[in-house]
């Protein structure tokens, strides 16, 4: 694999333009609004749960050194390769995530990301720094996290 990792880290929510943030998610909520992918949410809500993961992908857009992935639906991109970003509440809810990706890797085959970028944040809490928990990378049918990442 030729990505460079070594400017993922921590982030606090201030380091992304609020602005920015805001409107990548409303994009994003329009896009799943009314399909089966909002079971009893609000708008409301899937604009926030979206802003929730777009605030990692706009830090590897501004500060990782990685593309928006304009493809419908994906994350983002560096060197041709694309990146599932992911953020959960704390770190036992990974392997439910991974096991999420799993699934839709077998599922969709090629057309998801061998790669996940994982960081969590406590949002529940207020909180507004995300903490960066890993790369993981598709192999023999699961994700797995990539022990060096320079």
């Amino acid at each position: 694999m030729q990505s460079d990792f070594s400017m993922l880290r921590d982030f606090d929510l201030s380091e992304i333009p609020a602005d920015e943030l805001r409107e990548r998610a409303i994009r994003e909520a329009d896009g799943i609004w009314g399909g089966n992918l909002v079971g009893n949410r609000t708008y409301e809500r899937v604009v926030a749960d979206s802003a929730y993961g777009n605030a990692a992908e706009l830090f590897c857009i501004h500060h990782g050194g990685m593309e928006d992935d304009k493809r419908q639906f994906r994350d983002v991109i560096q060197n041709n390769i694309p990146f599932e970003v992911k953020c959960t509440e704390h770190v036992g809810n990974i392997d439910r995530v991974l096991e999420k990706l799993a699934t839709r890797k077998m599922r969709f085959g090629n057309r998801h990301a061998d790669y996940a970028l994982i960081w969590t944040n406590a949002r529940k809490q207020g909180s507004t720094k995300y903490e960066f928990q890993g790369v993981y990378y598709w192999s023999k049918g699961r994700f797995w996290k990539q022990r060096e990442l320079a």
